[in-house]
């Protein structure tokens, strides 16, 4: 009986670890493509269709992660939660003296079970962080962007003149029509700047700001504010069983 007893403890504890591990493994992979979704903003000269691209990509991949592991998480949430509360209140409301031999097994797995609960929040909220932070990545590349396109179209302003008048210096100053015909060039170079690319950039910021994804519980992002908010219900929920014990004993 105790070798069948180690035996099954051991194969639930592997289970509910090896899943909890596999989910992070998953996290962990996504968090490196976010990683290279970064580095695709150091080129300025890259346009939005391969970051667009690729950040739809990791979004599905993401949307497919949460919709497969949402039910365990939300299982292991309510299982956790029950078991946990439940042995708190018999443990405290016994009189009896607690030692290894009666309380270790709860001892342990409380122990397993809260750390692979852990390891599936922290991973999950480790990578909505990372797809939440991408908008600030993002706005920062579009102010780069377009901040090196306006000093590009200044130099420009102010190298056609200097240009036109060391070439012909003579006809400049007879001729008014050549005057008009540079500053022609230079509108017609302003204009191939992009009015288009930059609507094009400022359109993927703001969609970036709508849809920075990560893993979600029906459409809750489990984020850090999402974590506070779970802690706070338990610390109330422990604080109403050992009220509740107090008022037994």
């Amino acid at each position: 009986m105790f070798v069948l007893v180690l035996a099954s403890w051991i194969y639930r504890t592997g289970v509910l670890l090896l899943v909890c591990v596999l989910f992070r493994l998953t996290c962990e992979l996504q968090i490196l493509r976010f990683e290279g979704v970064y580095k695709m903003f150091e080129g300025c000269e890259l346009g939005t269709d391969l970051i667009f691209n690729e950040h739809m990509r990791i979004k599905k991949e993401l949307s497919v992660t949460s919709h497969r592991y949402r039910f365990f998480i939300i299982a292991c949430y309510v299982m956790i939660t029950i078991s946990q509360l439940g042995s708190l209140l018999l443990v405290l409301a016994f009189k009896s003296d607690k030692t290894f031999f009666n309380s270790g097994d709860l001892v342990i797995c409380s122990v397993v079970q809260l750390s692979g609960f852990f390891l599936c929040l922290l991973g999950a909220a480790r990578i909505t962080h990372r797809a939440q932070g991408i908008v600030s990545i993002a706005t920062r590349w579009h102010m780069m962007v377009t901040s090196a396109s306006t000093r590009s179209n200044h130099e420009k302003c102010l190298n056609v003149p200097d240009s036109e008048s060391d070439s012909d210096s003579e006809s400049d100053k007879t001729s008014p029509k050549s005057a008009a015909d540079s500053s022609q060039i230079f509108v017609s170079n302003a204009s191939e700047d992009p009015s288009s690319t930059f609507q094009t950039r400022q359109a993927f910021v703001a969609y970036l700001q709508h849809n920075h994804g990560g893993i979600t519980l029906f459409g809750f992002a489990l984020d850090r504010g999402l974590l506070h908010t779970l802690f706070a219900f338990e610390f109330s929920l422990v604080l109403w069983i050992l009220s509740k014990v107090v008022v037994l004993s």
